[in-house]
């Protein structure tokens, strides 16, 4: 496009079309018409959003009027209309109508030669510039536009000759002394080329940051473009594999198909084979009872009593045949769709079992306790017609429970473990007796309807206080005994689960009077203990006879003590925990005095788990630590009663469950593996003194285990049951 039409482009408004009115300026720089601006603010609103780039331009109380004029568009465009983009059209004299061959540039205006001399001679005229059209008409847009003269808006014959810099605009002679008089004033053309000069700088930055948007934008073009080719290419992909996977689909169709008609022939071919057992010896049965009827019907007294020791070794034969009371076989036939994304064409599992109601146990999950709050865990063992264990599942195992005072039966749904198990939870929320009915297959399960009773608390049912002084421990011994450390009488006192005594053991030999604090049982039935006054351990064999002795030279105050099932002991010795090899070796120090994680304040009792890990009772710091066998932190939790207050904790006991006990102050306390609040043991009617070391003993006194805790200050073993 040449420079001439550009500009004459400038001067249309973009709104209407038509050459611009009264242009007004918006502070984006774009340029409209006066009345144009007005009637798009009156349909927005009163706001006033530029028509072109929409940017938010505020107004004044004044409205569009508040604009500034664009004063650039007015000039512009009286350039344009005095001839100023004119080139071959040769104009007519502005003084007489004769073809003109000079132009004005302060007027501005064309002049024939005659008007042009009388122009130089005119007083008011006479120091015009005056050049020839040529000349005139070679020059560049931006040549003109430099050359016309910039009247005053408010004095029109006066020339634009002064910037004022208070008011930060240019001003004729007239009104620097009428309205700026006070104000201080500079040449405009020197203004001018300071501000254009800083005007083009910025336009260079503004022009390098156009190109680098443009760079930007061509590369986003191109990522556009290849990915209009990749989105055809990829859609071509999925169609293709859409169709490898219709075909896998139906590929895997047939295979469950097949795999649902090999296992349902398979439990059909069982039934057949069970019907056509039934028959033939239904048949034999219906046929000797009616050739028996025929002889009792239509022979006479010595046919009778001839053919009677046949007729009723028959019989008896007859009678013999052992009738199997159940299906050998369930009608559970399923298919379990499979919705994983990593396994689509896999489409699902055709889902049967062999297991049969009749043979399926139901069993309480070791570690639960029938106590409210505590959730009550039973197990299906899914078993097949034939005796042996089912390790699948997939059965529909439910179960329904009679809650006490209850006519109707809640259903209670089962998980599967995957491994022919199906658990079964609930939380019971009232004491009394609880019926549950497992079925499998809609038909009752082995030991089901299992009837139990589920209790508030748990009772005391055990209070030995014989011949003990200050007992500090008590764990499992040998053939139904437990073993007391008996701190006060320097020994071991064995009992056996009534409470008589059974035995003891003691040391001679040693430097100072043999004091037991703390006892454990290894997985070998070894009882470890630790002597306080000697520091060292003892391992004594089930026979009596010493095993192992060590840790005099590694242990200065030693408390608890725990064995692990790979034969490593844990002993707590000051504020640390020392591990020991199977041999007594002293293998690494654990902790030190704080209350950071892994640290310790006067720890007493240790308990080991079925899951490889320890539970410190860590008193000073009123809470539990739990530990791995390596004596790495895994979590801690307060000795805290639920609404209670923390309490200090001494002994610490671990269930085949992992559940916690802990006595602490005068309480005896169970806790979850992860450390959550079940319930208080001993009850207000049922207070300790000093509870400290506690074990668990599971036959002998009754259905239940029984929870036995040493009281050392109360001299005395209580036992409390639910």
């Amino acid at each position: 496009m040449n420079s001439s039409k550009h500009v004459e482009n400038l001067l249309y408004c973009s709104m209407c079309r038509n050459r611009m009115k009264n242009p007004k300026s918006l502070p984006c720089l774009h340029a409209f018409c006066r009345e144009c601006l007005q009637q798009h603010v009156k349909k927005s609103d009163g706001r006033l959003i530029c028509p072109q780039c929409r940017k938010d331009c505020p107004l004044s109380t004044d409205g569009v009027d508040g604009l500034l004029d664009s004063h650039f568009i007015h000039n512009l465009s009286e350039f344009v209309e005095q001839g100023g983009t004119a080139k071959d059209d040769v104009p007519n004299c502005d003084g007489c109508d004769k073809d003109a061959s000079d132009r004005c540039l302060d007027c501005p205006c064309p002049l024939c030669p005659e008007c042009s001399k009388m122009h130089k001679r005119m007083r008011g005229t006479k120091t015009h510039r005056i050049i020839s059209l040529k000349e005139y008409n070679s020059l560049s847009d931006r040549e003109k536009i430099m050359m016309q003269p910039t009247s005053c808006p408010y004095h029109p014959r006066c020339e634009l000759e002064f910037f004022c810099t208070v008011c930060e605009v240019p001003i004729c002679m007239k009104c620097a002394v009428c309205g700026h008089e006070d104000h201080k004033r500079m040449n405009l053309v020197d203004v001018y080329e300071k501000q254009a000069m800083e005007i083009d700088s910025l336009r260079n930055k503004l022009a390098e940051r156009l190109k680098s948007f443009e760079e930007v934008a061509g590369r986003t073009r191109s990522v556009a473009e290849t990915l209009e080719k990749e989105e055809k290419g990829v859609e071509n992909q999925i169609v293709e594999h859409a169709e490898r996977m219709h075909e896998a689909i139906d590929k895997r169709k047939e295979e469950l198909i097949r795999e649902l008609k090999m296992k349902s022939k398979s439990k059909k071919d069982i039934l057949r084979r069970q019907v056509n057992n039934f028959g033939e010896v239904m048949h034999s049965l219906h046929d000797t009872y009616e050739k028996t009827g025929h002889l009792l019907t239509y022979g006479n007294r010595s046919d009778v009593v001839f053919a009677k020791k046949s007729a009723l070794q028959r019989i008896i034969e007859q009678l013999d045949v052992p009738l199997k009371s159940q299906p050998e076989e369930n009608s559970f036939i399923g298919f379990k769709s499979i919705i994983n994304e990593n396994v689509k064409l896999k489409l699902g599992n055709v889902l049967t079992t062999p297991a049969v109601a009749f043979q399926s146990r139901l069993e309480r999950a070791s570690g639960s306790y029938p106590l409210i709050g505590t959730e009550q865990v039973f197990v299906v063992r899914s078993v097949g017609h034939d005796g042996i264990e089912v390790k699948q599942g997939g059965a529909p195992v439910v179960a329904e429970l009679t809650r006490p005072g209850s006519k109707g039966v809640a259903l209670v749904d089962s998980v599967d473990a995957g491994d022919g198990n199906y658990r079964i939870a609930f939380n019971p929320d009232t004491p009394g007796r609880y019926r549950l009915d497992a079925k499998l297959f809609d038909e009752s399960t082995r030991d089901s309807p299992m009837e139990f009773e589920v209790r508030s608390r748990w009772e005391v049912t055990v209070n030995y206080s014989q011949d003990m002084k200050q007992p500090h421990d008590v764990t499992k011994a040998w053939d139904d005994t437990y073993a007391i450390a008996d701190y006060g009488n320097n020994r071991i006192l064995i009992r056996d689960i009534a409470g008589k005594f059974y035995d003891q053991i003691t040391f001679a030999g040693l430097e100072k009077p043999f004091c037991p604090i703390s006892l454990a049982t290894t997985p070998n039935n070894e009882i470890v203990c630790s002597d306080y006054n000697n520091h060292q351990i003892f391992v004594t064999r089930m026979d009596r006879s010493l095993k192992l002795r060590f840790g005099s030279s590694d242990l200065s105050r030693p408390l608890g003590v725990a064995s692990f099932q790979s034969g490593k002991y844990a002993v707590g010795d000051g504020q640390t925990i020392k591990l020991f090899g199977n041999g007594g070796e002293l293998l690494k120090t654990v902790g030190r005095r704080g209350q950071g994680d892994g640290e310790f304040s006067n720890p007493w009792f240790i308990a080991t788990s079925s899951r490889n890990f320890m539970a410190v009772a860590d008193e000073g710091n009123g809470r539990i630590q739990l530990l791995d066998a390596e004596g790495r932190f895994l979590k801690a939790f307060k000795v805290m009663p639920s609404g209670g207050q923390a309490l200090n904790p001494r002994g610490v006991y671990m269930d085949d469950s992992d559940n916690i006990f802990v006595s602490a102050t005068t309480s005896v306390l169970m806790y979850s593996s992860d450390g959550r609040f079940i319930c208080r043991v001993n009850g207000e009617d049922s207070k300790m003194k000093s509870p400290c070391g506690l074990t668990m003993l599971k036959a002998g006194l009754g259905t239940s285990p029984v929870l036995l805790v040493a009281d050392r200050s109360d001299q005395c073993v209580k036992g409390f049951r639910l």
